[in-house]
């Protein structure tokens, strides 16, 4: 009997973390209206060259054919199975596990299923996958790391900036109001991932770049000094690494940190497709969970 932790492609991690943590990842597929994609498919660098010529694609949600596949899988191998979901402020794929769940425990009354709604996004909820994959790892059992979920939930952070916000409208995770107002002041909204829905919300509006990292490494550096500890970070782009190797310098600058605790990475393709390709990330945790920190 094994803990086995799942997640879906509204995650984003490293190959290598994947693989490390034995990670079980369901796809939310993408299409451009002929052809439909897994994220292994389709390439970010391809996903954001093809929305700035004006190409328009969508996701869909995890079916449930996929929930009860993987679960009744796992069920039928006494695995315990913890299962971290999209965000449900940004996917109605939670929901959809949840139901599975319901139905698959019908016929395996013993098994130990659950299914968590992360309120996380990209690497946001990688963090999130990473600390209970590691904890899974080292052998804890189902219910202490279930017992973790809630405050590893509230101590994940995902602060981040798009240059241009009509990827956002159109997946409907932002209001056509709040973009508007952006474009006609020429400023760029700050946005948060908030805690109690999981949704997207605009909380500070900057101008320029210079600005922006600035208060973009002030969201980390006030969590710096009050942790007071060193944890893996990821620092995410879309189609130009130089703003996210900025961001970077920005905070080396500012606390004496390992710089390999600082991960640059690129916005997979699935919530790429929401955001666009200017889009610039900080993830983190603001909570201290020992060596579970550092991934």
């Amino acid at each position: 009997m094994r803990v086995k932790i799942i997640a879906d492609t509204g995650m984003d991690l490293t190959d290598d973390l994947i693989k490390k943590y034995d990670v079980e990842i369901l796809n939310m597929p993408i299409n451009d209206g002929e052809n439909e994609y897994l994220k292994s498919e389709l390439s970010s660098d391809k996903l954001f060259e093809d929305l700035s010529e004006g190409k328009v694609y969508r996701t869909s949600q995890v079916t449930a054919y996929d929930y009860k596949d993987c679960f009744t899988k796992h069920a039928k191998n006494n695995d315990e199975i913890i299962y971290i979901a999209l965000s449900s402020g940004l996917s109605g794929s939670y929901q959809t596990a949840v139901n599975v769940r319901e139905e698959v425990l019908k016929e395996y009354k013993d098994a130990k299923i659950c299914v968590y709604d992360s309120k996380s996004v990209s690497y946001g909820l990688g963090i999130f996958v990473s600390i209970v994959g590691k904890m899974a790892k080292d052998g804890k059992s189902f219910e202490y790391i279930a017992e973790k979920l809630d405050e590893i939930r509230l101590s994940i952070e995902h602060y981040f900036a798009v240059t241009d916000l009509k990827y956002l409208v159109r997946g409907g995770r932002l209001s056509a109001t709040s973009a508007k107002v952006g474009e006609i002041l020429n400023i760029i909204p700050l946005l948060h991932v908030r805690k109690e829905d999981g949704g997207l919300t605009s909380y500070k509006k900057v101008r320029g770049e210079k600005s922006l990292y600035k208060n973009m490494v002030n969201e980390y550096i006030q969590n710096y000094k009050k942790l007071g500890k060193e944890q893996t970070i990821f620092l995410t782009y879309g189609d130009d690494i130089n703003v996210a190797e900025k961001l970077k310098e920005k905070i080396l600058e500012e606390v004496d940190i390992n710089p390999e605790n600082i991960k640059l990475t690129q916005m997979g393709a699935v919530i790429g497709t929401h955001t666009g390709p200017g889009i610039i990330c900080i993830f983190f945790s603001t909570k201290d969970f020992g060596e579970y920190n550092i991934f």
